[in-house]
């Protein structure tokens, strides 16, 4: 059976973290490792005007949890939705690429309780 990594990032806009991902997709691939992403939102509000979310860049497995502005999120949503999807797929490691959201920690507190 194939190891599971699950990263958890803030943003689907994010053009660089985009490429990023991709190639870890692609490693991952080449050496029997699952990988799913998991984009909590589109973009952030500071981020509207720059344009839309280019899906075409995104070429590894990705789920946008909401179809909207991060900062509309609430925690309590960001923190039930992630836990959801932790659970839905099983992953053998977890991967918070920042520290800044609050729902970060307590994944990685669950996580850290779960093993």
């Amino acid at each position: 059976m194939n190891s599971k990594i699950l990263i958890i990032h803030n943003i689907a806009w994010s053009h660089y973290k985009a490429v990023v991902f991709s190639e870890l997709y692609k490693l991952c691939q080449q050496n029997g490792f699952d990988l799913k992403v998991i984009q909590i939102a589109i973009n952030e509000k500071g981020r509207k005007n720059l344009g839309d979310l280019d899906l075409y860049i995104h070429k590894y497995p990705m789920k946008i949890l909401f179809g909207k502005c991060y900062e509309e999120t609430s925690l309590l949503e960001r923190i039930k939705s992630l836990l959801k999807e932790i659970k839905e797929y099983n992953p053998d490691l977890v991967v918070v690429p920042g520290y800044f959201d609050w729902a970060y920690w307590f994944v990685v507190f669950y996580s850290k309780l779960k093993g």
